[in-house]
């Protein structure tokens, strides 16, 4: 006993302060919702789908348009992805629609 103190011998880990609290530990890859910006619209996705399914649930016209070549779709930086290709939580997805050209359009 030191100073009327008495003197135990306990770990931190003992400390009720520091017990164990179990809870759910989330990771982007575990989630079943992803949430992606598609032009000006915030959309919700299943964890895992692709570029074409985020379009498709924006607006299923230009979706279809994507799958059928007439529309292509390009990331936050302007650089065109595959459709099919799988999309992180927080992408940012422009669709531009091809300009069609008529017989009589200019060269």
């Amino acid at each position: 006993m030191l100073l009327g103190v008495e003197s135990t011998k306990s770990s931190v880990n003992d400390s009720p302060a520091f017990a164990h609290r179990p809870f759910p530990l989330l990771f982007p890859a575990m989630l079943p919702e992803i949430r992606v910006f598609v032009n000006s619209g915030l959309v919700d996705v299943p964890a895992g789908s692709a570029v074409r399914d985020a379009v498709r649930r924006f607006d299923p016209a230009l979706g279809n348009r994507v799958i059928a070549g007439t529309a292509y779709v390009t990331d936050g930086r302007g650089i065109e992805v595959d459709p099919d290709q799988v999309l992180a939580s927080g992408a940012i997805l422009r669709v531009v629609v091809r300009a069609r050209r008529g017989s009589n359009a200019d060269a």
